[in-house]
């Protein structure tokens, strides 16, 4: 008869766990490997639950869905479980391989100033083309009409060139930028404006490297966002599914395992794609199919639909996904340069 460490209970030799408060029996002190072993049990129910999630994971991950749906909820590594591993995963190696952030520096005022000679080249060129215009056209009824058309739409475009001008110059010259000449001179007085115009102007003091890593370390919220957002419009596109999995967490839990999936196969893309030699896109181009082919026949085989309404599904599902993604990176972005 032994007793628990923890709560000194009397417990069986053969006993796994302390009958009152849990705690495992395991003997910390023989060595590391035992401590590895729990951990990752704790983990990721290291034991069994990722032996029998590696295969399913790497070739049908719908087919984990529906097992966690049907209520097997622990023979396999839990969704989220899984979906925080793979996206952990994913971050940890872009920023470390994909991103250097050592040899990693942007030169925002060189930048700056091309991108401010850039617009004034612009409007000089589309000045001189709108008086060109103006003496190729006949001089009929229908030509002084479109030029008169033109020479509005340029006007507006004008202005705005103008105005990109003298804010470029500001942030360029004026050591700093007071809300007060942001108002008066640039002529700018929505507050969201002014308070870019500012962040603007502190990024360009040699902290565009800071605000990128500030972006980057934004990227875990933004990625988690994507998950129940593609489950809100699969649940659109299977809304006349009468099955159960017209229910909004049946979309859910296929969903984490969809972009599990994906993290898991384009963080293996960054890593092949630290192998520097002339063929690299024979193992990465196999790999990206690969992805599109598993991604796709899981639409297949967890929605049990024909092939034409599935390939048009996922078309529509992709196309409005990359519309979200850009869309959440823009938020994310603008974001971080608001709180900067």
């Amino acid at each position: 008869m032994l007793n628990c460490k923890n709560c000194n209970t009397p417990i069986n030799e053969d006993d796994q766990f302390c009958h009152k408060c849990g705690q495992n029996t395991k003997n910390y002190n023989i060595n590391f490997r035992i401590l590895l072993e729990d951990f990752l049990e704790e983990a990721f129910g290291y034991d069994s639950r990722i032996k029998h999630t590696i295969l399913p994971f790497l070739t049908n991950p719908s087919y984990l869905s529906k097992e966690f749906l049907s209520g097997k909820r622990v023979t396999y590594v839990l969704p989220l479980r899984l979906y925080l591993f793979c996206s952990l995963l994913f971050i940890f190696t872009f920023n470390n391989l994909l991103i250097d952030k050592h040899g990693f520096k942007i030169d925002f005022k060189e930048l700056l100033a091309k991108t401010g000679d850039t617009v004034k080249e612009q409007f000089k060129t589309e000045t001189n083309d709108s008086y060109k215009d103006y003496y190729d056209i006949d001089s009929t009824e229908y030509a002084k009409e479109y030029i008169n058309v033109n020479v509005d739409n340029d006007s507006l475009s004008d202005q705005l060139t103008k105005e990109l001008n003298l804010i470029f110059d500001a942030i360029r010259e004026r050591e700093t930028l007071e809300e007060s000449f942001i108002q008066d001179t640039l002529h700018v007085h929505d507050w969201y404006k002014v308070k870019l115009i500012k962040q603007a102007k502190y990024i360009y003091e040699d902290n565009a490297v800071l605000f990128l890593q500030t972006v980057l370390s934004n990227i875990s919220i933004a990625i988690m966002l994507l998950v129940p957002i593609f489950a809100l419009y699969l649940k659109v596109l299977y809304v006349r599914k009468k099955k159960v999995q017209n229910r909004y967490i049946q979309h859910f839990i296929f969903s984490i395992h969809l972009h599990a999936f994906a993290l898991f196969i384009f963080t293996l893309c960054i890593i092949l794609g630290q192998i520097h030699f002339a063929s690299i896109n024979v193992l990465i181009t196999p790999l990206l199919i690969y992805w599109m082919i598993i991604s796709t026949l899981m639409f297949r085989k967890f929605y049990k639909q024909s092939w034409k309404k599935t390939l048009l599904k996922v078309f529509v599902a992709i196309n409005i996904h990359c519309f979200v993604i850009a869309l959440v990176a823009s938020l994310e972005i603008f974001i971080s340069l608001y709180i900067f």
